[in-house]
């Protein structure tokens, strides 16, 4: 008699094991839904765009002014290079006297934040003048530079903050409005049971990227109260910031005991644009590393 209890067992921790991993699934798929959204409405309503285009001026590649809602891109500039140092400082100067944007102020300083993907930031990291700048600081015990070459981002330097994004928005080019053809990084797949999520092949190669810089202040993300309804009118309290609740219907046909339901969500909030110039969208050619082994130099011997 032991044996049938120990397996029902058993295929109940099995169940309960699967459940919670669908469940931190579902959890991570609502935050990465709640992160692209921020990311879109940073392009879509930001006030200063910029091209890099090295065939043009920076006033050229750059468009938008103060108080600008959702700013178009330069009209004829065409990304052709990634981002570096110094543009972005020019960047960060016009911001901050040109549009008197407010930087960030913490203990270590005040700074623009800088959310791009790990490679663009490795190609700021590996700048001239900024790994002159590291080695020095590094040689000379300072913390910053220690943390600058140990870790994957950095900040304090030189009035901005390094922060990778790890899905950045990428794209195949421009439509015909000077709007950018975004790719969605992933795809779905046929599996046993529905679809499950795969990487884009297409986002993977994209040939454009996305950037930015931020100032505080830009934009407030609002979400309701949970709302119940009102007067005699009650319903359940509504979901309003992709919380995951789980619901069943107990019939006498297919769901007796209550054991089948579904996970439901909504994701409800509103972009209130405070100063929009204080962020700039850039948009750059991505210009990744292979990741390839280097061949051995000719007459090298094995060991």
């Amino acid at each position: 008699g032991a044996g049938p209890r120990v397996c029902v067992k058993q295929a109940r921790t099995a169940f309960k094991g699967s459940y919670l991993q669908a469940q931190i699934a579902l959890e991570k798929n609502i935050l990465q839904l709640i992160n692209a959204d921020i990311r879109y409405q940073y392009l879509l309503q930001s006030g200063i765009k910029f091209v890099v285009d090295n065939t043009k001026t920076f006033s050229q590649n750059l468009s938008g002014d103060m108080q600008v809602l959702a700013a178009p891109f330069a009209t004829g500039a065409v990304p052709n290079s990634p981002m570096n140092f110094k543009t972005l400082y020019k960047i960060g100067s016009f911001m901050r006297e040109e549009m008197l944007a407010e930087p960030f102020a913490t203990s270590q300083g005040e700074f623009f934040q800088v959310m791009a993907s790990a490679d663009q930031i490795e190609n700021f990291r590996n700048d001239a003048d900024v790994k002159e700048d590291l080695i020095g600081l590094t040689t000379g015990s300072f913390k910053l530079g220690e943390q600058s070459i140990a870790g994957y981002q950095f900040q304090g330097y030189r009035g901005f903050a390094f922060g990778i994004d790890q899905q950045p928005l990428r794209a195949s080019g421009f439509d015909g409005s000077g709007n950018l053809i975004l790719i969605n990084p992933t795809i779905a797949q046929a599996v046993t049971n529905g679809f499950g999520q795969r990487r884009n092949p297409a986002w993977v190669a994209a040939e454009y990227e996305v950037m930015f810089v931020v100032a505080g202040e830009a934009f407030k993300r609002l979400v309701p109260e949970s709302y119940t309804g009102e007067g005699t009118f009650r319903f359940a309290p509504q979901l309003a910031m992709g919380e995951l609740e789980w619901t069943y219907f107990r019939d006498n046909d297919c769901n007796l005991y209550g054991d089948f339901g579904q996970h439901i969500y909504q994701i409800q909030r509103a972009i209130q644009p405070i100063r929009p110039q204080n962020v700039c969208a850039i948009v750059y050619k991505r210009c990744p590393f292979a990741g390839l082994p280097l061949a051995c130099s000719t007459g090298a011997t094995g060991l």
